[in-house]
């Protein structure tokens, strides 16, 4: 895997290359952006829309959205659309580990709606996702899996740290009380 080590250190010296490219060179600045964001959105950083705005980078733009909407469908669809120029960037491999962070997304966004439905008397606990009501979040993106195949993904993302919880099985995922979604960290 890639090393959470090196990855800091190769974010600390993209940041300093960005910094200190001159303003006039947008091509390298933008070049050096296709490296740092993939980097940055591992930690759940998210470039600001005036970024993006002044170094367009089309090619990340799907990528950037469907992870911050936790939409797998786009997710799995622009890693499609764009498999040849990712890999021709050296970034591939990079936003496929963003993968998870997008279900972690879709499960924090799940979890903020049950928090509003039970803040309005239609729900009692909204610190228990159940599997049907997170399956169904996935069927509006058009993506069916079985029980199994979620409770491991979910499964995952508990033990890799992308939320904190555990699983009832073939019910719900049950979230912590105190930060179910922690900030993220390099994996």
């Amino acid at each position: 895997g890639i090393n959470a080590e090196y990855m800091g250190d190769a974010e600390k010296s993209l940041e300093y290359a960005f910094k200190h490219c001159h303003k006039n060179h947008v091509d390298n600045k933008r070049r050096i952006l296709q490296l740092l964001i993939p980097l940055r959105l591992l930690t759940g950083r998210f470039p600001s829309p005036a970024l993006l705005k002044k170094y367009p980078l089309p090619q990340l733009n799907g990528i950037i959205q469907s992870v911050g909407q936790g939409s797998i469908k786009k997710f799995r669809e622009h890693m499609t659309e764009n498999e040849q120029g990712f890999i021709d960037s050296g970034i591939y491999l990079m936003l496929e580990k963003l993968e998870p962070t997008t279900y972690r997304n879709l499960c924090q966004r799940v979890f903020k709606l049950q928090q509003t439905m039970e803040k309005e008397g239609k729900l009692k606990k909204a610190q228990i996702l159940k599997l049907g009501r997170l399956k169904a979040a996935l069927a509006l993106q058009g993506v069916s899996m079985d029980n199994d195949e979620l409770e491991c993904i979910l499964a995952n993302l508990i033990y890799k740290g992308f939320m904190k919880g555990y699983i009832a099985h073939n019910r719900a995922v049950v979230l912590a009380k105190a930060n179910p979604f922690p900030t993220q960290t390099i994996r």
